[in-house]
């Protein structure tokens, strides 16, 4: 196979191509963009590690096009670890994890996904074993961003927490970057893939379309209307079919609200 490098351009939009997976907070810093166009030259070497979650985030990948998911890791990237993919699993996959850390100090991407549990010691969340001891996601994430280049938090959960770190919050789950300020972490966080791109260029994320999203996309479809929100706040957030009594009882007046406004 011949060997294959992208420009600058190329592997900006190759990042905000995946940005239905890279969903964060905060603006790009210029040390994260340096580490971007020196890996550009080359297959920068990614580990993806998997927190508190759903599995959305490796579904968003393998579902990316263009360029497909084929292309992504035999040509443009350098997948050397994830949970799901590998063949390996157990300690030999842990053994490879920090062993690929140890020879590429500096070089390699961290892909998070999934929130960081922090509860009960990080005990709330514990990815396997390594050298015969219980390895939780906590410790895994201290270990693998300390020789990290970036750190790419990955989707709501990676970002904000998501669903785990929703009220009340028994596991302590958190996002990347109130992870690694309570950690005093100064590894580059990649938190918000718009950065990489020009505005117009901006990606919609399929895999966690909001309302902003949703405006987003009427932009681009050259729909400019005035946009009035209308909500309620519900009486629980959590997992359920129906609505709660309390809120089946507003929802004649919430009509009304939404007639009048239109």
């Amino acid at each position: 196979m011949k060997s294959m490098t992208i420009s600058r351009r190329q592997f900006l939009k190759l990042c905000g191509a995946t940005g239905a997976v890279i969903r964060v907070s905060g603006s790009l810093i210029p040390e994260i963009v340096a580490a971007l166009e020196k890996a550009a030259a080359g297959n920068p070497p990614v580990a993806w590690i998997q927190g508190g979650g759903c599995p959305g985030c490796s579904v968003s990948l393998l579902n990316t096009v263009p360029p497909s998911i084929a292309e992504v890791l035999l040509r443009i990237i350098s997948l050397k670890y994830h949970p799901t993919m590998m063949a390996a699993s157990g300690e030999k996959a842990a053994d490879f994890l920090y062993d690929m850390a140890e020879k590429n100090k500096g070089k390699y991407f961290l892909a998070v996904e999934g929130a960081v549990v922090t509860g009960m010691d990080g005990k709330c969340c514990t990815p396997g074993k390594f050298k015969g001891k219980e390895m939780t996601f906590v410790k895994l994430m201290v270990d693998m961003e300390t020789n990290a280049a970036a750190v790419l938090a990955l989707s709501q959960c990676g970002s904000y927490g998501g669903i785990p770190a929703a009220k009340p919050n028994p596991s302590e789950s958190m996002g990347v970057t109130e992870f690694f300020k309570l950690y005093k972490i100064k590894t580059p966080v990649i938190s918000k893939p718009e950065d990489l791109l020009p505005k117009e260029e901006r990606p919609v994320s399929l895999h966690d379309i909001g309302l902003l999203e949703a405006l987003d996309m009427a932009k681009k479809k050259g729909i400019e209307i005035e946009t009035v929100v209308i909500g309620v706040e519900p009486k629980i957030l959590g997992w359920g079919m129906e609505l709660s009594d309390e809120l089946k009882k507003i929802i004649p007046a919430l009509i009304e609200v939404v007639l009048r406004e239109s």
